[in-house]
């Protein structure tokens, strides 16, 4: 078994749904900052393989990934726990084989 520390941890569970129009600061400064991007339906987060952010450029992030409620744009049924805990070990085994 393998330990990752990282600095945060951010729950986004809670906005609105219509992401072009999100007034929550942590959203809008991803946004402003062209760290992330709305997907095509403005339901959440553009995401790339493995969860990550796809930036205002088109690329995806190496270091920010969204799971849940915020990528239901992308992956409908994500509102579970077992859908987010299944997004979780994805994302957790990403991070492993990247750290190795």
């Amino acid at each position: 078994m393998q330990r990752l520390e990282g600095s945060w941890l951010v729950n986004c569970s809670g906005p609105q749904l219509d992401y072009d129009r999100i007034s929550d600061p942590l959203i809008r400064s991803l946004f402003d900052a062209g760290l992330a991007r709305p997907d095509s339906l403005s339901l959440g987060f553009d995401l790339g393989d493995d969860y990550r952010l796809i930036g205002r450029d088109g690329v995806a992030s190496d270091v920010l990934f969204a799971l849940g409620p915020p990528i239901r744009g992308n992956l409908w049924e994500t509102t579970g726990v077992p859908d987010i805990r299944k997004q979780c070990e994805a994302v957790a085994r990403h991070l492993a084989a990247t750290a190795a």
